[in-house]
């Protein structure tokens, strides 16, 4: 036996041991961190690239999108390029140009992922596992069946640090943190809003850390469900653009440095073989645990892990 499959077999029973513990209501202490890839193995495809491709054609860019390869890990460049062409065609400033493009995503996403959609039947087996939270970075509302119920600090906006929605049939608290389809202004899209996010993340950060001293819940947060329980990322790819979700990682892994507990909390990734080469080292240094599978194999990965929700 190979020392890489053996490897991989003791990630794989480790992530069964963590989705077996539960809490007092039977809930999971795992909390699955979901991406475009959740889309696409529900057989609704439509990643970024796809979506600026669309975006650009709908408002009658002149800019044409590179090539995936010639963007990977660049993506939010274009994004940059797109608001600048529209900023100077409109005469407007840059940030109202980015306020146009950002509710027309909303709106085409929220019409190609409605709750109930292409994408509920697999919504339904993992939501269906009883997880008391769920994070997904997509902006959509495919991971529900119905409108779900949203729990705001302010009526009319969408705070993707501090708000989410309540899943009807589970009870799940369901968190965006790139934002939601119902406040087109609430999405993470670009350099700009990557690099403020940072200093709302940190607030967030800094209130748990308050509570945790103080031996007090904290205010809930995304970064507070997430920052000292076992994670899954789903359908993500962690590229290098995502800042904001490194800082968190890195900032989790301190906090549990601190006391010791990051054996008992880790942070577990779905990746098939290839890539999982190419992330072994950043995985390593940074504590991160990959499920990796054959590559293409997908729907065999996603039915494990789905196994192991249900065990």
């Amino acid at each position: 036996m190979s020392a890489a499959k053996t490897m991989n077999d003791a990630a794989w029973k480790s992530f069964d041991v963590a989705c077996a513990k539960r809490d007092a209501q039977g809930r999971h202490a795992l909390i699955p961190v979901l991406g475009t890839g959740f889309s696409a193995q529900a057989r609704k495809r439509l990643d970024w690239r796809d979506l600026l491709v669309r975006i650009a054609q709908d408002l009658a860019l002149t800019l044409q999108v590179p090539a995936p390869q010639d963007i990977s890990g660049n993506t939010t460049l274009v994004w940059e390029a797109m608001l600048t062409e529209i900023a100077v065609a409109k005469n407007i400033q840059p940030g109202k140009a980015e306020d146009r493009l950002s509710r027309h995503v909303a709106k085409v996403v929220a019409k190609e992922f409605p709750p109930g959609g292409a994408t509920r039947e697999l919504a339904e087996r993992i939501t269906g596992a009883h997880f008391a939270d769920i994070i997904s970075f997509n902006f959509d509302l495919g991971v529900h069946a119905q409108r779900p119920v949203f729990v705001r600090a302010k009526k009319r906006q969408f705070d993707p640090v501090w708000d989410h929605a309540i899943h009807t049939e589970s009870g799940a608290r369901v968190w965006y943190p790139h934002g939601s389809v119902t406040d087109g202004l609430s999405l993470q899209l670009g350099q700009r809003k990557y690099g403020l996010l940072i200093h709302r993340l940190e607030a967030a950060r800094a209130a748990f850390k308050q509570a945790e001293k103080a031996g007090r819940p904290p205010r809930p947060s995304w970064i507070a469900m997430g920052m000292s329980r076992p994670l899954v990322f789903l359908g993500m790819s962690l590229g290098r653009e995502e800042w904001a979700l490194w800082w968190f990682l890195n900032q989790r892994r301190r906090n549990l440095a601190r006391q010791k507990l990051e054996a008992s909390r880790p942070v577990f990734m779905l990746i098939q073989a290839r890539e999982a080469e190419v992330m072994k080292v950043p995985a390593e240094l940074a504590g991160l645990t990959l499920l990796s599978f054959p590559d293409g194999a997908f729907n065999d990965a996603w039915e494990r892990v789905l196994k192991a929700f249900r065990r």
